[in-house]
């Protein structure tokens, strides 16, 4: 196996069947605590810059009550009075509580709890005097969510690539460490 070092050629010449188990063993074995941890931080990461970017209302305003769990369900919905400011609150970075076999995902969202209005802000929408009634206005998107992914998504893919290497070299030199042994 060929391992580049510095400017010069170098390589470590490893028998096939050993380069194998050793595949095998770093395959089944990487530390995926540790990189969930790292996926979390980077989409902290993310989701600061998403806030960073969200807009912030004027003026305070009432918002439906509903919980994350809730949404687009009908049931029973208060109104609560909302300060400027609930839509960068509402922007975090979470794990899953289960993921699919083998998957490590970590991800950035909008707590509708907090925030039920962000698809609103993101799209755009009409102002109505009624229900079903004349359209008066329309509020111009302000994509603040896709805009940042966008500008920010081939760092992302990069720290992800980097996070992934470094505990896959972790792996690599605790195996060395055992066939030493």
């Amino acid at each position: 196996m060929g391992i580049p070092v510095g400017h010069k050629h170098f390589a470590e010449l490893v028998g096939l069947e050993e380069l194998n188990d050793m595949f095998k063993a770093i395959a089944t074995t990487y530390d995926k605590k540790m990189f969930k941890k790292e996926l979390l931080k980077i989409a902290e990461e993310l989701s600061g810059k998403v806030s960073g970017r969200a807009p912030i209302a004027t003026k305070g305003h009432w918002k439906k009550n509903i919980s994350d769990a809730n949404v687009g369900r009908s049931g029973a919905m208060s109104w609560d009075w909302t300060q400027p400011g609930s839509l960068k609150e509402s922007i975090v970075a979470k794990l899953p509580k289960r993921a699919r076999k083998g998957r490590q995902i970590s991800y950035v969202k909008v707590q509708y709890s907090i925030a039920p209005h962000a698809h609103l802000i993101e799209y755009g929408h009409y102002i109505r005097k009624e229900k079903d009634g004349e359209i008066v206005d329309r509020v111009e998107p302000d994509p603040f969510f896709s805009d940042t992914w966008k500008a920010q998504k081939a760092k992302v893919e990069k720290q992800i690539y980097q996070a992934a290497q470094k505990i896959l070299f972790k792996r690599i030199e605790i195996e060395k460490r055992k066939a030493k042994k």
